[in-house]
């Protein structure tokens, strides 16, 4: 499997051989730069060069503390990936919760 950082244009930002060491880049990446939670996805390829897992996303750790209380409040649970996904692209999350 070969997992890639890409931008919303498609520009391959990075290449990776190990899903965790992708993840930590990818999380590392909307860390420094919130902005980047909208415009970077990691994708995931077979050995023959196809797609073969849904693309992730990362929110902002701010935005993820806000929208885990958000969530327990509403759902009594801990968002999904796709609920924080959506949640960052609509522009749902409260005002960022201070630690």
């Amino acid at each position: 499997m070969y997992f890639v950082l890409m931008d919303s244009t498609g520009n391959l930002i990075a290449s990776y051989r190990d899903e965790d060491e992708a993840r930590a880049a990818l999380e590392q990446l909307v860390e420094d730069d919130p902005d980047a939670a909208d415009e970077v996805a990691l994708l995931t390829y077979d050995e023959d060069g196809a797609i073969a897992a849904d693309p992730v996303f990362v929110a902002p750790t701010a935005a993820v503390g806000a929208l885990a209380v958000e969530s327990q409040a509403w759902y009594g649970g801990t968002p999904t990936i796709g609920e924080l996904h959506q949640a960052t692209q609509t522009g749902q999350l409260a005002e960022p919760i201070a630690g």
